[in-house]
This record gives structure tokens, sequence and C-alpha cells, in this order.
């Protein structure tokens, strides 16, 4: 019997013009693992009454019917637009006209406008392919981590559909990719929105966490669904969230984020990914306070002394959050 090694696994996405309309993917995911698992709740098994000494006594119906996804694997400057209209704000096109950059920005003021995917997967054994289809692929959650000389990695989760059989689209190769390198990486750490980029944290961040709630959940309604999937989605401030863990040896800055920690005041963040050339930089922005109001030197890395900064995301009233990528991009691929 042929078996289906992973190594020979595709997968494929398009951003949905319509959510949760089929139609065929545009490029190739940059990624190490794709995992969709149901998300259907168990059957409804009646216990009817019908002289049967059984727990399951026939009757069943499915009554709702779902996925959860998770996907993972290098950051790149080519596809990370796709992660930040995912968790942050759709942007249906970029500005420049080559670099092209994408602007996602998180109103605190406005319901959060999100792209939704097509998944397309198959699995090849060298002669018998198998080819899944998601739609209305949604994000959760988006992590990103770093660590000194190594790689950012990306962690999304999020929803879709029930799992549909259908072909993979044809001719779609495997983008032309930069992966984003953490000796590139500047950390800059400010007092507000408008100083953002003015001081950077030199010789000290060693790795760190940047976790972002995209705010979205399926919602099942009575709508006369055959197929018994969710029919739109809920958006919850609860759910939109920031998280951003720093680990950092004790040093300069160590004085002033502890003031900030005592007296919770705003911290703007910014993390800039630099490329090979001006056409690569990823620039995170961000607005944050400490979760708890103290900040101590606790821990120890090699007999070295350092300091995790644990924030959550914050906002001024006006600014919240938002992701600047540029790249060579200049169409949704």
């Amino acid at each position: 019997m042929p078996t289906y090694p992973s190594d020979l696994e595709i997968v494929q996405w398009a951003r949905e013009a319509v959510a949760g309309t089929d139609l065929a993917t545009t490029s190739k995911v940059i990624t190490e693992r794709f995992n969709p698992v149901p998300s259907s709740p168990e059957a409804y098994r009646p216990t009817l009454q019908r002289g049967l000494m059984l727990a399951n006594r026939g009757g069943e119906s499915v009554i709702q019917r779902g996925t959860d996804w998770t996907l993972e694997g290098p950051l790149t400057f080519e596809q990370a637009q796709h992660h930040f209209n995912g968790v942050i704000a759709n942007v249906a096109s970029p500005t420049g006209s080559g670099p092209y950059i994408w602007t996602h920005t998180r109103n605190p003021a406005n319901m959060p406008s999100l792209a939704s995917y097509t998944f397309e997967r198959r699995f090849n054994d060298g002669a018998t392919p198998i080819g899944q289809a998601f739609h209305y692929a949604m994000y959760r959650e988006l992590e990103l981590t770093f660590q000194t000389n190594e790689v950012w990695m990306y962690n999304a989760s999020g929803f879709a559909r029930r799992v549909k059989t259908e072909t993979l689209t044809p001719a779609i190769s495997l983008p032309t990719h930069e992966i984003c390198l953490v000796p590139n990486t500047s950390i800059f750490i400010d007092d507000d929105w408008a100083s953002l980029g003015g001081t950077q944290v030199e010789g000290q961040i060693l790795s760190g966490t940047i976790r972002f709630g995209s705010g979205a959940a399926p919602l099942w309604t009575a709508d006369g669904r055959s197929d018994l999937d969710f029919g739109a989605i809920a958006y919850a401030s609860g759910r939109t969230t920031l998280e951003v863990e720093l680990t950092m040896l004790l040093g300069a800055q160590y004085a002033t984020e502890k003031t900030a920690a005592e007296a919770l005041a705003l911290r703007a963040m910014r993390v800039q990914i630099d490329g090979s050339d001006a056409n690569h930089q990823i620039q995170l922005d961000m607005l944050l306070k400490y979760r708890t109001p103290e900040l101590y030197a606790v821990d120890y890395d090699d007999e070295t002394t350092i300091v995790t900064l644990d924030l959550v995301g914050s906002t001024d009233g006006t600014n919240a959050w938002l992701a600047k990528v540029t790249n060579q991009v200049s169409a949704f691929a």
C-alpha cells in the first residue's frame, strides 16, 4: 500500500474577494506545517426508547461543521502582509511603485475589517493525489517569535468552514522570498506614538514574542445552511489583544522600564526588521503598558542577569498598533 509522505504535501492560498466563496488559489504558502482539524462538536445521539440496551441507539444527527487550523514557518517579507491582513487590518492594495508598502492599521474606534482566505492542500504518494480545500479561513491569533542569531518564526491559528474535496489549482510555484533575520532587527521604546522609533535599545535584547489576537470568531445562526457551517463572524474587544514579551540583559534600559511599569505609563514600541536592501522591511508599531506595575530582574542566562518585559496592548485613545510591510509584491498573490 502506498504512503503519503509529508515532503510531497502542498499548501496554497488566496485572499477571498467574497468571504466563503470558492476560488482558485494564487500562491503557495511559505510554511513548514499546515494542520487543519475538525471543530465540529460530537453528533447528537438521542436516547430513543426502542428496546435496545445500548448507549447509542441510532438516529444520530450532525448538528454543526467547521475547522480549526494552525500554520507555522519562517516569517518572510513577501508574505507578511497576508498574516497582518488576518489579524490587524485588511489592506486591498499597497502604496508605492516598487518597493510597495502595505500598511495595516488597527483603529481602536472602528470595527475591524479582516481578510478571509481559501486554503488548498494536496497529499501525494506520487501517483494518487488527494486534494482538499478550506474556505472562509480567518485568523484568531498570530504569534511572532525571535531568538538571537536565528530567524523570525510565525505561528498562526484560526478557523474555517468544513473541509471540501477539491483539486489543487495547478501551475503555482513557491514565491521568491527573503526570510526575516533576527540579527537585522532593531527595537525602539519611547513614551508616545509621536516619538516612535526615537530611542533604540541596543546591546540588551535577547529574544521575544509578539502575539496578536484578531478579535474574530465564527458565528452560527439559523440561516437555512444545508452545509451546517458558520455563516457570519463575530468580533469582540476581549479577543482583540496584543501581548509582547521581551527578554533582555539587565542594562541601561532597566531603570527606565522599571519606572514606566510602576507608573503603568504608555510604552511606544517599534520593532523594525530590515532586509537585504531598501525593498525589504517590516515595522511593527505598538502602544503597550506593563501587565503588572512592577519589574524585577530575577533570572539568569549563562550567569548573566536578565529581565523579562511583559507588556499588553493599550492605546492613547487614537492609536493602538500597526504593521508596515515593504516588499516587491505589487498585488495579492
